[in-house]
């Protein structure tokens, strides 16, 4: 049977989005010894010009992400995590979709250089690593990546 798959855009705080958000923070905090709490706030995504995305699969929730502003044409991708294989990348597309539409030109995030798969996952669908921007010029542990939107891609 093939799963029926949905993009919810919804608030963090919505009870899907924060449970898949606490588990995040529970991968995190095993990987690397921080759960990336204090680098995001629910606020963040509930701007007008911000997104929170949940990916559901036959009803139930299997990924999310955040979308925030971090200047004028650029925004940043936060609080990204799939339970399975292939839904990173359905929110991933999602978020730079909507970026698009709220005229972003360019996506950032950061993630711990520890956390092999989320490097790897960025560079294979066209992230760069970029020079350290906020809060991560000082930090050792981070890697910052980059990518230009392309007009309706």
């Amino acid at each position: 049977m093939t799963a029926v798959e949905e993009i919810l855009f919804c608030s963090p705080r919505d009870p899907m989005a924060a449970t898949l958000v606490e588990e995040l923070s529970q991968v995190l905090c095993n990987l690397t010894g921080d759960d990336g709490r204090s680098s995001f706030s629910e606020a963040d995504a509930e701007t007008p010009n911000s997104a929170f995305v949940v990916l559901l699969q036959n009803g139930a929730p299997v990924a999310c992400g955040a979308l925030r502003p971090l200047q004028d044409d650029c925004a940043e991708i936060k609080r990204m995590y799939s339970r399975r294989p292939g839904g990173g990348l359905a929110v991933l597309l999602a978020l730079e979709r909507r970026a698009r539409e709220l005229g972003y030109r360019e996506i950032c995030l950061s993630t711990r250089k520890i956390n092999d798969r989320a490097v790897s996952f960025y560079r294979k669908h066209g992230y760069v690593i970029a020079e350290p921007y906020g809060k991560y010029r000082e930090s050792d542990l981070s890697v910052c990546f980059f990518k230009r939107l392309l007009p309706n891609a």
